[in-house]
């Protein structure tokens, strides 16, 4: 609710007062943003590395599934390869669907948190 006290008390502000709290404004959006965004693209590239990760694994998962499946000897040994094959690619996919759920909350904290200060930060400010 800091935003809302901030927004509200810059609203009442007229004259001299006024002037310098926009002054303050741009700079401290811009420095709250450019964290914000930091946090996020450093999430993002980390996301991405374990992406790729998981897929360089699943590849040679996959490859291994598809030489048990043509070696299978009976139509059964092609089916039970197969099924193993599903059965753990449901459990790596489940894992890392959660995984990266994770991920995407902790990168909404990390880029709220700077704005999060600001706004805080500002709304003590101004209620001196």
């Amino acid at each position: 609710m800091a935003s809302a006290e901030v927004i509200a008390t810059r609203l009442a502000l007229v004259g001299p007062p006024a002037a310098a709290e926009v002054a303050l404004m741009v700079p401290e959006k811009a420095k709250a943003f450019a964290a914000s965004g930091a946090a996020v693209g450093r999430r993002m590239g980390e996301m991405a590395v374990r992406g790729a990760r998981a897929m360089a694994r699943e590849n040679a998962k996959a490859a291994e599934a598809a030489a048990q499946m043509a070696r299978a000897c009976t139509p059964a040994d092609l089916v039970l390869a197969h099924s193993r094959y599903l059965t753990g690619w449901l459990e790596r996919a489940s894992s890392q669907f959660a995984h990266f759920a994770g991920l995407a909350v902790q990168t909404q904290a990390e880029a709220l948190a700077p704005i999060y200060r600001t706004a805080t930060a500002n709304a003590r400010r101004l209620r001196r």
